[in-house]
């Protein structure tokens, strides 16, 4: 059970955060659970975006990953060479 409860507006129950990922507008070890779908694929620097998650991310925090599965036909076409004609 959560026993704080930060809520980022007070007008809809609807509200999404757009921030960079470099820098989280949050404060040190005051988020719960951290979700990272498909996140680290993309950054040019994914060890900086896992420290930004440690530090907003409260003692015995949740990081959440998610990621593509290398194995799959998408994984897969990007290990094997491309021939054009």
């Amino acid at each position: 059970m959560v026993s704080h409860q930060v809520n980022v507006t007070t007008t809809t129950t609807n509200t999404d955060v757009m921030a960079s990922l470099n820098y989280l507008p949050f404060e040190n070890k005051s988020v719960d659970v951290c979700l990272m779908a498909h996140v680290l694929d993309y950054s040019a620097d994914p060890h900086w975006l896992l420290r930004e998650a440690d530090r907003v991310l409260v003692d015995d925090g949740w990081i959440i990953l998610s990621s593509f599965n290398p194995i799959s036909l998408l994984g897969i076409g990007k290990c094997t060479p491309i021939f054009t004609a």
